[in-house]
């Protein structure tokens, strides 16, 4: 850390603007949707490929999937979707304090572990 605050930056020149994203016509919102996207799905790819090579049982890895893409039907996947729920009924029916997301489910709920 003491090494990166001793870095004092250069006084001579003038610090350019750069923009590697769209070339011909220069900065675009549009352009930097793009950057985002390409770079998540190379993200996501990675996840995808580790998880495709992972060494367990096909189900656990098929499960393991359809959670990172968000699949698992509960009642807020249920509700996202229109498919007959109240938004009442999101809290989780084993500890009535988180909604029922799944992540609450696998992570958070004192139920889950």
């Amino acid at each position: 850390m003491q090494e990166i605050l001793s870095i004092t930056p250069s006084r001579e020149g003038v610090d350019p603007w750069l923009w590697r994203g769209g070339v011909e016509e220069g900065y675009s919102v549009k352009d930097t949707y793009k950057f985002i996207r390409r770079f998540d799905e190379m993200q996501q790819n990675r996840v995808f490929k580790a998880l495709w090579r992972c060494k367990a049982l096909s189900k656990a890895i098929v499960f393991s999937w359809r959670v990172i893409l968000d699949r698992i039907k509960s009642k807020e996947a249920l509700w996202k979707r229109n498919i007959g729920m109240v938004i009442e009924d999101l809290q989780c029916p084993l500890c009535s304090k988180g909604t029922k997301k799944f992540v609450h489910l696998l992570s958070s709920c004192k139920f889950s572990y």
